[in-house]
């Protein structure tokens, strides 16, 4: 379905395409945007010759696209090479891909040409590569002539993503999750192009499963949601210009998570010599899908932090307002339940290890339980997921005299810089967490019976 952003609340947003991971267009992106007004020239195509003059130095990879675009090669070069050899009619087959321009113009203290629609907003992807520093994020432009395409594929985590077209035309083709399996080879490898696939080289692609295809053309101001684990291609139909966002948050997650434990489990079946070896196996992870179980967990941890703070300043917003929308409550304890789950499973799936102490110098030194400690780390876990006989949480006054505020303050000191060892979550940052959103959904609950009481 398309339709106008100006008509579709977060909320609705959430129960139509979200919770059961279906795509949409969104239609009126963008109107306010510097991206829009300043990169279309007076034809609507895309202004080569403004995105040289004002990025010309930014340096960037693009991707070939030859007749097997699978097979393509990528090259480096600046914005303002690329776009003199489009300009001299050189190069149509090279598609700028995956240029971190949001990341750059922040770094340089440069204002942003777009703002993430509110739609797309909870996202814990971007935040955790921006709360531990990572070099790269996955908040993208994308460049290409007509007739560039990238191929099928499922986005990092299989996480949701969203794209929107600045200008041009793009062709979508997305299959459904439990359609998949049926685009793989018999050697495991994922076809090209779904126009090009014949019976032999895939027997299960039957009519029926070409008849649940969806196929859309996105014009220029239009942004499409793909959901998480929809295998995807995209063909450029004329000269296009995006903005593209890989994302997840509370209502996805799971679903990463899983599709993580899997592709673990396909490496450990897979690779000779490895079965065993699980520092070997989450090397490869990595590797392959850009995420392994440390790196996950460090997600998570940022997670639960980041909506934290948000839920804090909102409890403490409503005491001194006396007011609120119940929504917001449900999403902020939703958000930090979620997260803790997960990340009581990433624990637990990782031998049980959380952090023995939490003084500042067993957090500086990043220690984490032995073997003999596996007990006391298991029966944090389980008092952080939902069913115990108190999952309540302490409230923020029976801390050890630890508030909220500096529980969060502990987490983030202990974040590691890099993805080569996993994050801390010390358990009274942990009991905050939980107590929060404990509050977030008894606070929905007393703004529902004030508004029920004043009908």
């Amino acid at each position: 379905p398309r339709l106008p952003l100006e008509k579709l609340a977060v909320a609705e947003f959430e129960e139509r395409f979200l919770r059961p991971n279906q795509p949409c267009v969104v239609t009126g992106v963008g109107r306010d945007w510097p991206a829009c007004r300043e990169w279309r020239d007076a034809h609507g195509s895309v202004d080569l010759a403004l995105l040289a003059s004002s990025y010309g130095e930014e340096e960037v990879t693009c991707h070939r696209c030859v007749s097997t675009p699978r097979a393509a090669r990528t090259v480096d070069m600046s914005v303002r090479d690329l776009c003199a050899m489009w300009e001299r009619g050189e190069g149509l087959e090279l598609y700028l891909k995956d240029w971190n321009l949001a990341l750059s113009l922040a770094r340089q203290g440069s204002k942003p040409v777009y703002t993430t629609p509110d739609l797309f907003a909870s996202d814990w992807l971007n935040s955790y590569e921006h709360m531990t520093g990572q070099a790269s994020d996955h908040r993208f432009v994308y460049v290409g002539r007509a007739g560039t395409f990238t191929p099928l594929h499922i986005d990092v985590l299989a996480s949701y993503s969203w794209s929107f077209n600045v200008a041009g035309r793009k062709r979508w083709w997305l299959i459904p999750p439990d359609d998949g399996h049926r685009l793989y080879t018999a050697s495991g490898t994922l076809v090209a192009d779904l126009r090009g696939a014949d019976a032999q080289e895939l027997p299960d692609w039957d009519e029926a499963a070409r008849a649940r295809v969806v196929e859309v053309v996105q014009e220029a101001g239009e942004a499409i949601f793909v959901p998480s684990g929809w295998v995807h291609q995209v063909l450029n139909e004329t000269d296009a210009c995006s903005i593209n966002h890989n994302w997840l948050n509370c209502h996805n997650a799971r679903y990463c998570w899983e599709f993580l434990k899997g592709k673990r489990a396909e490496v450990e079946a897979s690779v000779p010599g490895v079965e065993g070896d699980e520092a070997t196996i989450q090397d490869i992870l990595e590797f392959k899908f850009t995420f392994n179980y440390a790196a996950w967990r460090e997600l998570v941890a940022c997670a639960i932090t980041h909506a934290a703070r948000r839920a804090e300043a909102a409890l403490l917003a409503s005491g001194s307002a006396g007011g609120g929308v119940p929504p917001r409550y449900e999403a902020l304890a939703e958000d930090l339940s979620t997260a803790i789950q997960l990340y009581a499973e990433v624990v637990a799936t990782s031998g049980g290890q959380l952090p023995v102490g939490t003084s500042d110098a067993d957090e500086s030194e990043g220690v984490v339980c032995e073997d003999e400690d596996e007990p006391r780390a298991h029966a944090i876990a389980t008092a952080i997921l939902p069913g115990t006989e108190d999952d309540s949480g302490p409230s923020l006054q029976t801390l050890g005299g630890h508030s909220a505020a500096l529980a969060y303050d502990e987490v983030q000191a202990s974040f590691p810089r890099t993805r080569s060892a996993c994050s801390i979550m010390v358990p009274n940052a942990l009991a905050a967490a939980a107590s929060l959103a404990e509050q977030c959904r008894n606070r929905c609950v007393t703004v529902r019976q004030q508004q029920h009481s004043s009908l």
